[in-house]
């Protein structure tokens, strides 16, 4: 089964600050919403309590919680207790499946991953949650043409693959 993953990051590997997206970029939440519709995707809580929306719509969510006390409240949404329980939980769901975050997460699924979907975003945010940098698992396959949202921000979109991942 293909394992995915997507994220979008400034110039320092910045993803998050204070629990939310530091930047508005419309394409890359376009294509977020494209990419993983229609499939599992996996998070562990902080980013789950980022959503906007719970669950994400036409989406099976799988939650990365050690808190006891955390029940999912409908049939689309699981909790897991560790990342590789997870990535287990997700392929037994037979859905396509896309690990979303956050940085913890990030780093203990990479490895299993086949394809990185990455939003550049240029630019130092301030963000205090960062992934751990990738050129040492993925090699591009895509390197997209810088795009400049309507606020300013330029970015580009990504594509890596993973010659050497992991198999459960």
């Amino acid at each position: 089964m293909i394992i995915q993953a997507i994220v979008a990051h400034d110039s320092k590997f910045g993803i998050g600050k204070a629990g939310s997206i530091p930047w508005h970029v419309p394409g890359d939440l376009k294509q977020f919403q494209e990419k993983t519709a229609g499939c599992s995707i996996i998070m562990g809580r902080k980013t789950w309590d980022s959503l906007p929306t719970k669950p994400l719509p036409n989406r099976l969510s799988i939650v990365i919680t050690r808190q006891p006390d955390f029940y999912p409240r409908s049939f689309i949404v699981y909790a897991a207790q560790s990342p590789l329980e997870a990535l287990r939980l997700a392929i037994q769901k037979r859905y396509p499946i896309f690990i979303i975050g956050g940085g913890g997460v990030y780093d203990d699924l990479l490895p299993y991953t086949n394809i990185f979907h990455v939003t550049q975003v240029d630019g130092d945010f301030g963000c205090d949650t960062h992934i751990s940098t990738y050129s040492n698992l993925f090699l591009p396959e895509i390197i997209g043409e810088t795009q400049i949202s309507k606020k300013g921000i330029s970015y580009r979109f990504c594509k890596y693959v993973n010659p050497t991942f992991k198999t459960l």
